[in-house]
């Protein structure tokens, strides 16, 4: 065989492999993303059926408000000191003055 048909073989051959690695390549993907895919689905279900569960115990709960109007709290006082406003930061040091 010459030497050309031996070079056009090699190429094609090269050619050939490198297809058919990148199919192999994306097909590869593919499949991981569909598992993925599957398994972000299962995940995302049970995270919803926890949130369920956990919305149901916090209807059943009832909170007793009658402590607001016992005459105890009722003479309770707030004694936190008021809050003076202060300017906030400092002049523009690079402000240009005339």
């Amino acid at each position: 065989m010459s030497t050309i048909i031996q070079n056009a073989i090699v190429v094609i051959g090269l050619f050939v492999l490198a297809g058919l690695g990148y199919y192999l390549y994306v097909e590869n993907s593919r499949a991981d993303l569909d598992t993925s895919s599957s398994i972000t689905a299962n995940q995302a279900s049970i995270e919803s059926a926890n949130f369920l569960r956990l919305l149901a115990e916090l209807r059943e709960i009832e909170l007793n408000v009658s402590i607001f109007s016992d005459s105890r709290f009722q003479s309770l006082r707030d004694n936190t000191p008021d809050v003076v406003e202060v300017p906030v930061g400092r002049e523009n040091p690079y402000e240009e003055t005339e």
